[in-house]
């Protein structure tokens, strides 16, 4: 009974704080009573399933192994039937303890019941996991005596070694969980108390910095957990085929299947066709066929750029899950430092808990969770030419400053890295559109400025045309040549011979469906469930006549990003606001992101990686927009409506992009099958009633 003494001292120890009230400054006493309370909470509500065996005069009832064997039935479906007849006793809990298990292996059962109200009922699954002792215990809520209880183990192999009714669920005090409240607690405090919330940002604020800093670091963290836990590190055509060619020199893969019953095909690129072999013996899926031989079709910078430099120095292989959360973790401080520019540049005099708050959704809304959770080498090109993108635009919007001057090196390296993310993924040479209108008004300054017989001026505007179309010319000439050695044609990246779902040589372009992957792409409604994670990733189409790729969508980005439905704000910005600049920078984030919405739907299809190219571009178009609406309201009444309104937009996107990373992706790939004692470890943090 330590919980109950344990709750009386917490019970205490708050009323000893409101005594020694003058005595306490006011943050201690806020600081002790918030930790108190939480401690209080841990040992009561988030554990009161370990109390609902404690009243009623229950009766405990214990079976051995000996005894459990005779109760058990065999079925056809590879399962076991557990059944305990004529109880007529109260059951709230039951507990069960099974053997001969392999490793990080999870077991589903099921709960049947007949109690005074039915003679057959179920319950929910539950999961069992030999490490995780809340997994052993199932509460459960009957009316009046039980008669009979039948438990169905959907495996034949494990041994059921004990179980129990009416067993007393132990006490477990979850640290994450009291930290993650506390802190909390703390931060919605400091929001309402700490004046540096609502100051307009300075580059000199240390408590600003450090809140900037913390919400990095936040992100790292988030996408480390998510990676570690859903991650197998297998090998892969990318991490072993591609870098082990690449080491050598060579451009083609080697150590693949036999070519024979793949030539044997009438058309080797028809998936249907090709469905009469066997994937990984018979040919390689996703690859490039071509002129009898395989070639990786995904960009090879990451490889050229990481994964090959580390072989040759270390000997060992990178894996693809590795290099993925490298890139995603890359990407982080680039999407914060964005946010703080354009917050710089545009608004100056708005409170920094908007910044903040901008930044903590950047990161935590532009799919970078998502990626994380199947971070195989299709995510690791996408989040690749990711970083390679959105670094490329922060160095060219930051390289012309205030004063009017313009750093030639930032526009030369920024050209450089968006020229790198085409390496990475060719659908982000859109992303250099972006810079246009930058590249164009630094041109159009210089160029009015030389009207005046300026000498220097006149060199500026070489450095600027040699920044931009040399990195581009360089880049462009490597991939060319790249291409050239793999298909004989510098423009040909591979896709025709890409050996996937699709016969991508002969599909043509269909514009009908262009209607299906806007749907899809920017308001496929998310799809809730009733228990953890609370949502999961599907394929749900609407009805179309003519095929259409997609693949485990979590949504589409004005539903998983609620800010992105300001981009329809863009009118009222367009006629109200007096910052041109402003306007043609929230119009190119638009454009570009349609661009990128026509080409992937009409060439690939729709799936939750393909949004990491566009769902920032909308995001940060949305933030624009919802700002520039926000600071120029006239009444106090209506900031602080709007500004509830974001507070609620946040705290959505951060929580729905934080749950799609315990979600399953293409069936397999999940933290549950990968890290399962992390997963339950997650889900009875969160579902206190479990």
């Amino acid at each position: 009974m330590l919980k109950y003494v344990f709750a009386a001292i917490l019970i205490l120890l708050l009323f000893l704080i409101k005594i020694l009230n003058n005595k306490l400054s006011q943050d201690n006493r806020f600081i002790l009573k918030t930790v108190l309370i939480v401690l209080l909470l841990e040992v009561t509500i988030f554990n009161i399933n370990s109390y609902r065996t404690d009243f009623g005069n229950l009766k405990y009832k214990q079976f051995s192994s000996e005894e459990l064997t005779f109760k058990i039935s065999s079925t056809k479906d590879n399962s076991q039937y557990l059944s305990l007849q004529d109880l007529n006793m109260k059951v709230k809990s039951i507990y069960i303890r099974l053997g001969n298990l392999e490793e990080e292996q999870v077991v589903d059962y099921d709960i049947y019941y007949a109690d005074e109200s039915t003679s057959n009922r179920y319950l929910a699954s539950k999961s069992y996991y030999q490490d995780l002792e809340k997994t052993k215990y199932a509460t459960i809520a009957l009316s009046g005596k039980c008669k009979s209880l039948e438990i169905n183990i959907r495996n034949s192999d494990v041994k059921i070694e004990e179980g129990a009714i009416n067993a007393s669920v132990p006490l477990e005090i979850n640290l994450p969980r009291i930290i993650g409240i506390i802190l909390i607690v703390l931060v919605i405090h400091s929001l309402k108390t700490r004046e540096f919330w609502k100051e307009p940002y300075h580059i000199k604020n240390f408590k600003q910095n450090l809140v900037l800093v913390l919400i990095i670091d936040i992100g790292i963290l988030g996408i480390f957990y998510i990676n570690n836990g859903c991650s197998n590190h297998e090998k892969d055509m990318y991490s072993d085929n591609l870098v082990k060619a690449l080491s050598k020199g060579e451009v083609s893969i080697s150590d693949t299947p036999d070519t024979t019953k793949l030539e044997e095909l009438n058309d080797p690129y028809d998936a249907v066709e090709r469905g009469k072999l066997s994937r990984g013996e018979d040919y390689i899926w996703d690859a490039a066929y071509f002129n009898h031989q395989y070639y990786v079709y995904f960009g090879a910078v990451p490889a050229i750029l990481l994964m090959v430099p580390y072989h040759l120095i270390t000997k060992k292989w990178m894996s693809s899950a590795v290099a993925t959360l490298i890139f995603s973790i890359l990407s982080i401080p680039v999407l914060a430092n964005i946010t703080k520019k354009v917050f710089q540049k545009y608004f100056k005099e708005l409170p920094f808990i908007y910044l903040a708050l901008s930044s903590f959704m950047m990161i935590f809304g532009t799919m970078l969770i998502w990626i994380n959770v199947a971070p195989r080498f299709y995510e690791l090109v996408t989040v690749a030419g990711f970083f390679f993108a959105t670094f490329g635009f922060l160095l060219v919007f930051e390289a012309e400053r205030e004063d009017g001057e313009v750093n030639y090196l930032k526009i030369f390296l920024g050209c450089l890295s968006l020229a790198t993310s085409v390496g990475c993924r060719p659908t982000q040479i859109f992303a250099s559109l972006l810079i246009v209108p930058i590249l164009l008004r630094i041109l159009k300054r210089e160029i009015k400025v030389q009207s005046e017989e300026n000498s220097s001026r006149k060199k500026s505007i070489l450095k600027l045309i040699i920044s931009v179309v040399l990195p581009y010319l360089v880049i462009a000439v490597l991939i060319m040549r790249y291409n050239y050695l793999r298909f004989g044609n510098p423009l040909e990246f591979g896709e025709k011979y890409q050996l996937t779902v699709n016969n991508m040589k002969r599909i043509a372009v269909r514009w009908s469906l262009l209607p299906t992957g806007i749907l899809c792409n920017l308001f496929g409604l998310p799809t809730f469930q009733g228990f953890f994670p609370f949502l999961y990733g599907n394929g749900n189409l609407i009805d179309t006549f003519g095929y259409y790729y997609i693949e485990d969508m979590p949504g589409g980005v004005f539903w998983i990003a609620p800010i992105a439905f300001f981009c329809f704000g863009i009118g009222k910005v367009w006629k109200n606001s007096q910052n041109k600049e402003l306007k043609r920078l929230i119009a190119s984030l638009l454009c570009v992101g349609l661009i990128f919405v026509v080409f992937i739907s009409l060439k690939a299809g729709s799936t939750g990686r393909y949004l990491l190219d566009f769902a920032w571009l909308f995001m940060l178009c949305g933030i624009l927009i919802f700002m520039e609406i926000l600071q120029n309201l006239k009444t106090e009444e209506g900031k602080m409506v709007l500004g509830k309104v974001f507070h609620v937009i946040v705290c959505f996107t951060v929580i729905f992009h934080l749950l799609s990373g315990f979600c399953t992706i293409g069936g397999k790939n999940s933290m549950r099958q990968n890290s399962p004692k992390q997963y339950f470890e997650a889900e009875y943090t969160v579902m206190i009633l479990k």
